[in-house]
């Protein structure tokens, strides 16, 4: 169960779309943030004074149960924090939900969504996929693909979304 252990801001944009790689991650949000006038500089040093042994305790107790479980017990707050993740580090349903593309029976060129997903990803910092990366994440999403005469299609429609 050993895990490497990052800390960070903002997590990477440009990851792979696998279940493999999405079942590795366990994201902790730390959502908290104490103000300069609260923080105690010296915690460190007063825990491991006056209270090592029973964070030791906690620890050991967490590992038995660790082995116990074969997992990390599940949160709520991990869950939600990594299904986020996976939304928005995915371009292509971002780009399919905020431009309002569905499924549909009617089919539009590919190469036509394609141009419009680069634009979108140029106006809100993504780097696109390549054209097979993105019919691939197309797939990925619920959007049927099929070869036809006139090249590769997706069966889509573009619902116009409202915004105030």
């Amino acid at each position: 169960y050993a895990r490497l252990l990052f800390n960070c801001n903002e997590l990477p944009r440009d990851v792979e779309h696998t279940e493999a790689f999405f079942r590795r991650y366990l994201i902790l949000p730390f959502d908290v943030t104490v103000g300069e006038d609260r923080q105690d500089k010296r915690l460190a040093e007063k825990i491991i004074k006056d209270e090592l042994s029973g964070v030791f305790n906690w620890v050991l107790a967490g590992l038995q149960r660790l082995l116990r479980q074969e997992n990390f017990t599940p949160c709520e707050a991990a869950r939600h924090a990594l299904e986020q993740y996976r939304k928005e580090s995915d371009s292509v349903a971002m780009f399919l939900s905020d431009e309002g593309y569905r499924p549909s029976d009617k089919f539009t060129e590919v190469k036509c969504i394609y141009q419009s997903y680069k634009f979108y990803c140029l106006d809100n910092g993504y780097k696109p996929l390549g054209r097979n990366n993105f019919t691939k994440r197309l797939e990925a999403n619920n959007i049927v693909t099929q070869r036809r005469d006139v090249g590769l299609v997706a069966y889509v429609k573009s619902t116009p979304i409202m915004t105030l």
